[in-house]
C-alpha cells in the first residue's frame, strides 16, 4: 500500500513538474503532442523538433537533438543584424537594398548573404548577437567562414526565433521589416508548421526554411544497374514564428531533419510533423492540453 501511495505521489510530482516547468526549461515534446514519438519513429530520418510558448518562455523539445546544420534559416538573424546596423546609423534601406533583403529572406537567394553579414561585422558580430540574446551555446556553433554551415539543436533554433520576436534590443521597426519579408516568402520555400484551417482568423505563421542536398561518395560497382542514382543526404529545416490575431508573437515551432530520402519525401515529413505540432499548439491554446503519454512519462522519469 505504501509503495502504491509513493508511486502516486511520484506521478503527481512528475505531472505537476511538467505542467509548471520554469521558463526556459525543456519539457519532453510528447507532453505537448503525445503523437510526436509515433511520428518520429515513422519518419525514418534523423529528426528533432521544438516548440516555444513565447508568452511564458516554456519550451518543449524532442527527437534527436543534433545539432543540425541550419543552412538558410540563419538568414533571419543575419537580416536582423543588418537592419539593426542600418537603423543604428539612422539610415533607411534603399530600394536596391530592400530588393536584396527580400531576395535573401523571402526567396532564399544566396547572392547577397555574405555582403549583408560583413556590413554589420561578419561572423564575430553574429556570435555577439547570439550571446546578447542569451544564446552563448549557439554562438559557439557559428561556422568561422561559411554562413550555411553553422549548426543548432532544434531547441536552440527555437530559442533564437523567440529572441528575434521578443528581445527588447531589436527595434519594433526592424522586427516589422523582417516580418514583412517573411510574409513574402516563395511558396516553394515554405514547409513545416503552417497555420491549419482550425486556427482563429488573423493568426499567421511566418516561416523561414533551409535545405541542402549532398551527394554521398559511392562506388559504381556497388550497384547492379548503372542507372541507379548515388545515395543522397538531404538536410531540411523549418522555423515558424506564429503571430496571434493581434499580430503579437505567440509560438515558435521548429523541425530539423537529415535523411537519405528524396527531396519531396523530406518535405512531406516536415509538413506532417509540422501539422501535428501545429494542431497540438492550437489544442493547448484553445482546448484542453493533453496529459502525459506513457512513453513521455518514461522520458520524464529517465
Amino acid at each position: 500500500m505504501l509503495r502504491a501511495v509513493g508511486a502516486l505521489i511520484l506521478l503527481g510530482c512528475v505531472l505537476f513538474g511538467a505542467a509548471a516547468a520554469p521558463a526556459g526549461a525543456e519539457t519532453p515534446l510528447c507532453a505537448l503532442a503525445p503523437q510526436f514519438n509515433a511520428a518520429l519513429f515513422a519518419a525514418d530520418a534523423a529528426l528533432g523538433a521544438a516548440v516555444v510558448d513565447v508568452r511564458s518562455g516554456r519550451i518543449w523539445a524532442g527527437g534527436q537533438s543534433g545539432p543540425y546544420p541550419v543552412h538558410s534559416v540563419v538568414k533571419v538573424p543575419i537580416a536582423v543584424g543588418y537592419l539593426s546596423h542600418k537603423a543604428g546609423k539612422g539610415e533607411t534601406l534603399t530600394e536596391e537594398e530592400e530588393e536584396q533583403l527580400r531576395g535573401m529572406v523571402a526567396l532564399s537567394k544566396n547572392r547577397d548573404v555574405d555582403a549583408f553579414l560583413q556590413q554589420f561585422g561578419g561572423f564575430p558580430a553574429l556570435q555577439s548577437l547570439y550571446e546578447a540574446w542569451g544564446l552563448p551555446d549557439l554562438a559557439k556553433l557559428v561556422h568561422p567562414y561559411a554562413w550555411g554551415r553553422g549548426r543548432a539543436t532544434p531547441a536552440q533554433l527555437a530559442r533564437l526565433f523567440n529572441a528575434v520576436a521578443t528581445d527588447e534590443r531589436i527595434s519594433e521597426a526592424v522586427r516589422q521589416q523582417l516580418y514583412e519579408s517573411l510574409r513574402q516568402a516563395d511558396p516553394t520555400q515554405v514547409w513545416g508548421a503552417t497555420i491549419p484551417p482550425s486556427a482563429p482568423a488573423g493568426w499567421e505563421s511566418l516561416i523561414k526554411t533551409g535545405n541542402y542536398t549532398i551527394v554521398l561518395e559511392w562506388e559504381e560497382e556497388e550497384f547492379e544497374e548503372e542507372e541507379e542514382e548515388p545515395p543522397l543526404e538531404i538536410r531540411m529545416n523549418s522555423a515558424a514564428l506564429w503571430l496571434d490575431g493581434a499580430g503579437s508573437p505567440r509560438y515558435v515551432i521548429v523541425v530539423m531533419q537529415v535523411s537519405g530520402h528524396y527531396w519531396w519525401l523530406n518535405e512531406r515529413i516536415q509538413n506532417r510533423v509540422g501539422a501535428l505540432l501545429a494542431e497540438a499548439v492550437l489544442q493547448r491554446e484553445f482546448g484542453q492540453p493533453p496529459l502525459l503519454s506513457p512513453t513521455c512519462l518514461k522520458q520524464v522519469l529517465s
